[in-house]
């Protein structure tokens, strides 16, 4: 479900990668959530934010730890976003650690 929903985004076709996203989603997948989260942040920033958050909980994506940071980096959430960058971090993300020092300087 979740190559066909990045076949089709892919292919531009965005409505139908959504629901392919959204269908491995809910079944836990935590790259559908990541990118269902990317799909939609244009569109519905609380609904990625949310997808983002829990791929985030899941534990198993650092993308989804630090895509969140940025969500609340951009929402001002600066001590927030500062302890995900340094999570992600820690687990190996190197986007993540130069994110960290940023926000620490």
């Amino acid at each position: 479900m979740s190559r066909l929903g990045c076949l089709l985004a892919d292919a531009g076709q965005k409505e139908p990668a959504r629901r392919w996203y959204q269908a491995a989603a809910e079944r836990g997948h935590t790259i559908a959530m990541i990118n269902l989260a990317i799909l939609l942040e244009d569109d519905d920033r609380d609904a990625a934010m949310a997808w983002t958050l829990r791929a985030a909980e899941e534990g198993t994506g650092l993308t989804a730890q630090h895509n969140y940071g940025i969500f609340l980096e951009e929402d001002g959430r600066l001590d927030e976003a500062l302890d995900l960058y340094r999570q992600a971090a820690e687990r190996g993300d190197r986007e993540a650690a130069e994110e960290a020092a940023r926000l620490s300087r």
